[in-house]
């Protein structure tokens, strides 16, 4: 459900227009290290192409998803947030932000980052999909306090 690197196609409304042009050879790069289990060299290249190009928030997003991975919840949220400020109209990091905060049990977090991704790209089928799933775990936790109560 998580987002990873290059799992959505490159369209307006998940690539934008002010990214750095140089960044799609490294993703390239980041994505193949991050495949061959390098997730540290992928991380560690990433933090580079950002020292250089403070303002792609594609590879901010990109290190989130990374630091995600890797348990490193600070540095996800962080790298995320950073996304957003940076493209705040990108629905996909938002629903990053709303998968993150709803991992760390930041209910109300997480359901207003997915609303906001539900709003940028009402027909995203991650979106979508995760608020299924949010809905589901939503009746089966109704479910049980129902069964609980009866007892």
């Amino acid at each position: 459900m998580w987002a990873p690197m290059s799992s959505l196609p490159a369209t307006a409304t998940t690539r934008a227009p002010s990214d750095d042009a140089s960044y799609a050879g490294e993703e390239q790069i980041v994505a193949a290290l991050a495949s061959a289990g390098d997730r540290n060299a992928a991380r560690a290249r990433l933090a580079g192409f950002i020292a250089r190009h403070p303002t792609c928030a594609e590879a901010y997003n990109d290190l989130g998803v990374l630091a995600f991975e890797a348990g490193d919840l600070k540095a996800a949220s962080s790298s995320i947030d950073q996304a957003i400020v940076l493209r705040p109209n990108i629905a996909r990091y938002h629903r990053n932000r709303a998968l993150l905060m709803l991992n760390v049990g930041d209910t109300a977090t997480g359901l207003a980052a997915l609303a906001r991704a539900l709003i940028l790209d009402p027909t995203d089928a991650e979106t979508l999909k995760l608020i299924t799933d949010v809905e589901a775990v939503r009746k089966k936790a109704a479910r049980q306090g129902t069964k609980r109560g009866a007892h």
